[in-house]
């Protein structure tokens, strides 16, 4: 095995092992609002808002989010499609781009693509390593929710390889997603359906609310 695929494999069980037990370890007990749509807040776990989270822990990653223009993709289903086509428009007309995609179908650096290419095992296990001390180092509230660091090293990545627009795909919803951090000049939405009803249902309308951030 080579040094790189170690450094990969190191840096992806910390992203998928490590900060999930982090989380279970140091995570608050008790239950917070969720912003709902027509102003209600609903309670969803021992979860802060994820995108309150998100907020929260930027600060300590100097708001990589802010270094770059983004085009954020939501719907229900084919966004992760149309959010590469876009990024692949763009970089055919010579537009430094950086695509986030998720989830990932083999390899987390799928989450990685700036400039044409995936980043690197090692280029992974570096921001990796940038994010970490920063994640273990919050407490309570504020601890590091999954997904939350793979979209920080994501940003961090495009700062590094000063992209001209990231284009970033929606996780679940997109009102209290991560990833509705962005300095967004284009917002796209697809077809919206029936999905995550628990949390963004129950009905057509509450979900349309969500995904319109």
């Amino acid at each position: 095995m080579s040094d790189e695929v170690r450094a990969y494999e190191a840096a992806n069980a910390y992203l998928n092992e490590g900060l999930i037990r982090l989380a279970a370890s140091l995570a608050p007990r008790d239950s917070d609002a969720l912003d709902g749509p027509h102003g209600a807040a609903r309670l969803v776990g021992p979860q802060l808002s994820r995108r309150l989270r998100m907020l929260r822990f930027l600060p300590r990653l100097g708001h990589p989010e802010r270094t770059f223009p983004a085009v954020h993709v939501g719907g229900t289903s084919g966004k992760g499609s149309t959010a590469t086509l876009i990024a692949e428009l763009l970089h055919a007309h010579g537009v430094g781009t950086g695509l986030h995609v998720t989830p990932y179908l083999q390899v987390c650096t799928e989450k990685l693509w700036a400039r044409g290419r995936y980043a690197s095992g090692r280029e992974l296990a570096s921001l990796v390593e940038w994010v970490r001390p920063h994640a273990e180092a919050c407490r309570g509230a504020d601890v590091p929710m999954h997904g939350m660091a793979s979209v920080a090293i994501t940003l961090e990545h495009y700062r590094r390889e000063a992209v001209a627009v990231g284009v970033v795909e929606v996780g679940v919803g997109g009102h209290n997603d991560i990833t509705n951090v962005l300095d967004t000049r284009v917002a796209v939405i697809g077809a919206v359906g029936l999905d995550h009803l628990k949390t963004l249902g129950p009905g057509i309308d509450d979900i349309a609310w969500h995904k319109a951030g």
